[in-house]
């Protein structure tokens, strides 16, 4: 492989410079060892600092000194770049597989293991592409250039004044120049600090998880992690208001027993408190005036209580444990119950909070009584799980997954105990969460899976019915509730073009069958919102845009107005619509009046994904880094 070629003339008549050029030459630290019969004679010289591991031989210098010119060749010679090649890739795979759980990470980093997909793309495969060929071809290309700047400058002085040598303050052929020597030294210690963060971050944060961390601001870093607990919360006591989980008390995206004032220009929302919040897209849930999330404060997932009209903070929980996609942090509403709180980490850690004190009661890992690790859960739930857990009939149950085809539509656990009780269905999870139905006459669970809509017993988890209902929980996954209509009819709706179903589940002969009445897959594409039914009509934000369907024929009656991938709430008649932008608007619901609204303020800044929360006219709002209390006027 030649790296430079060329011919340089030796001036006028013919000078014999054999002897001088290689005395000069020698003179520059080359060793001359051999002539050939030809006349040619080959020269060798180091072109790399010993930083990168490379001998004196690496470079060859071939120079034909016969007749008016001079032709010369610059050779990188093929094992020594082989040599370059081969040892930094080596490297990088031998660190990756020491850090891995098959050697002395088993006992240093329990967490680790082999480089995930993205690892390897985003910067194993750079890093060994550009160590182990790149930059060697770099550095070998440019001390070809200087050593033919210096070579035909040495031929063209010899030449000139007669084979006279070069003073001893020019003889730094045979290394590179000082800045490129800096240079490699340089890049050489960074990259060193580099894997050395990465191993550490790594390690922090456990290799199911770490890549996606470079995608993050990761604000909450500098939030403080150890608040104060304090005395006095108490969640035992229920009133009419409270909105005890996701979605409200029915799960249906609706509060009945509210009536907002609709002139927000006589009487706009009062904010009451403002201030940052750690990361993640939950909601509120809250009970007796108190407000419980879940945060994502630097490595820790967090449950948090606050007084839901001042903001003060009251107690937290927290567990090691960090999600990072498409935001960081837990996505999953704790449930209020019976005095307790119910919360689901993003990994799956489930865990029962007394709500007076924030004493952890009891826990769980959902991947280990599942037999999974979180590279198994990462490849089957891309996106991070956020099932708020139900709680019926003194049991608190979740959506349950698992790994190559040995699925548990849904977990079942004691609540007071945390003890498991049963697993029903096999089906792999959706994002969506459980719902309590009376459905064809029998009470029972409604659950939303990967690829499907199933009704299970609440004694045992037995699958009463299924639906098929497209999905795929790594790609274009099922988000969005399953909404009992009445006695028998459940409606269905879903993004990425699937669109909604109106089912019906019959139970005839003591047999349940699941048929459909309309389906529909130009509306009500609710990527990850939810839909709200008033008055025969079905309102949702369908790919970004406020719409309206009949529902009893799944046809739309308008689509107006953007809001992002938003969310809403309906108070009566009326609906709450917080924009992805956090700008939230009260639009009267009127299949006559496209997007009637009455009225919008700027609630919160930044993106806004999580839903909201109405405790009388208490609203609670919150995003992945701040959270905010409105006062709503009350229609007298």
């Amino acid at each position: 492989m030649f790296l430079r070629k060329g011919k340089q003339r030796i001036g006028s008549g013919v000078v014999d410079l054999s002897g001088p050029l290689s005395d000069a030459l020698r003179g520059w630290g080359m060793s001359r060892v051999a002539e050939r019969e030809d006349g040619d004679e080959l020269f060798f010289v180091a072109p790399f600092p010993r930083c990168l591991f490379s001998s004196p031989e690496s470079l060859a210098l071939v120079v034909d000194m016969s007749g008016k010119e001079i032709a010369y060749e610059i050779r990188f010679r093929y094992w020594a770049a082989a040599r370059l090649a081969v040892f930094l890739p080596l490297a990088c795979v031998a660190g990756f597989f020491l850090l891995s759980d098959r050697l002395f990470g088993l006992y240093l980093f329990p967490d680790f293991d082999y480089p995930s997909s993205f690892e390897i793309a985003a910067y194993v495969v750079p890093m060994m592409v550009f160590w182990g060929i790149i930059w060697p071809l770099l550095l070998s290309r440019g001390h070809g250039v200087e050593l033919e700047g210096r070579l035909r400058n040495l031929i063209a002085r010899a030449s000139a004044q007669n084979a006279v040598l070069f003073p001893e303050s020019d003889s730094t052929l045979s290394s590179l120049p000082a800045w490129r020597v800096r240079l490699s030294w340089g890049l050489l210690f960074f990259s060193l600090l580099g894997v050395g963060y990465l191993i550490h971050r790594r390690s922090r944060l456990g290799a199911a998880h770490f890549g996606y961390s470079f995608a993050s601001a990761q604000p909450d870093w500098n939030l403080t992690r150890r608040q104060e607990n304090r005395s006095g919360a108490d969640l035992f006591r229920v009133t009419p208001s409270d909105f005890p989980g996701f979605l409200g008390k029915k799960r249906d995206c609706a509060v009945e027993n509210v009536q907002l004032e609709p002139d927000w220009t006589k009487y706009p929302p009062k904010l009451l408190w403002r201030h940052e919040i750690g990361g993640g897209w939950p909601a509120f849930s809250v009970v007796n005036g108190f407000a419980v999330t879940m945060e994502q404060r630097g490595p820790e997932e967090q449950v948090t209580c606050y007084e839901a009209r001042t903001g003060k903070h009251y107690w937290t929980v927290s567990w090691n444990e960090r999600f990072f996609l498409f935001g960081d942090g837990p996505r999953s509403t704790p449930t209020i119950a019976c005095g307790k709180v119910y919360a689901l980490g993003a990994w799956g850690h489930l865990v029962c909070v007394a709500g007076d004190t924030g004493k952890v009661i009891w826990e769980r890992e959902l991947l280990k009584d599942l037999g999974m690790d979180w590279r198994e859960e990462h490849r089957e739930v891309l996106f991070g799980r956020s099932n708020s857990p139900l709680v019926v009939d003194g049991l608190v149950i979740v959506p349950g997954g698992g790994k190559n085809g040995e699925y548990a539509s849904l977990l079942a656990y004691d609540a007071e105990t945390g003890a498991p009780r049963w697993r029903g269905g096999n089906r792999q999870i959706s994002y969506s969460s459980p719902t309590l139905a009376r459905i064809a006459g029998v009470k029972q669970i409604v659950i939303v899976n990967e690829d499907s809509v199933s009704g299970h017993d609440i004694a045992d988890g037995k699958e009463l019915w299924s639906y098929p209902w497209p999905g795929d929980s790594t790609v274009d996954a099922n988000v969005s509730q399953a909404v009992p209509v009445g006695d028998d009819y459940i409606l269905l709706s879903s993004g990425y073009s699937h669109g909604a179903a109106l089912i019906r589940i019959d139970r005839s002969g003591g047999v349940f069958t699941a048929e459909n009445v309309w389906r529909n897959s130009d509306v009500l594409r609710t990527k990850f919102t939810n839909v709200a039914i008033w008055e025969n009509h079905i309102y949702g934000i369908s790919d970004t845009r406020l719409e309206c369907v009949e529902l009893s024929t799944g046809k739309r009656r308008w689509k107006k107005g953007r809001y992002g991938h938003g969310q809403i709430l309906r108070a009566r008649n009326l609906l709450l619509v917080l924009g992805e932008g956090g700008k939230l608007s009260l639009v009267r619901l009127d299949p006559e009046k496209p997007n009637d609204t009455l009225g919008s303020i700027q609630a919160l800044s930044g993106k806004t994904w999580n839903n909201i929360a109405l405790y009388g006219d208490i609203l609670l709002v919150r995003n992945a880094t701040e959270a905010a209390c409105y006062r709503l006027k009350l229609k007298k």
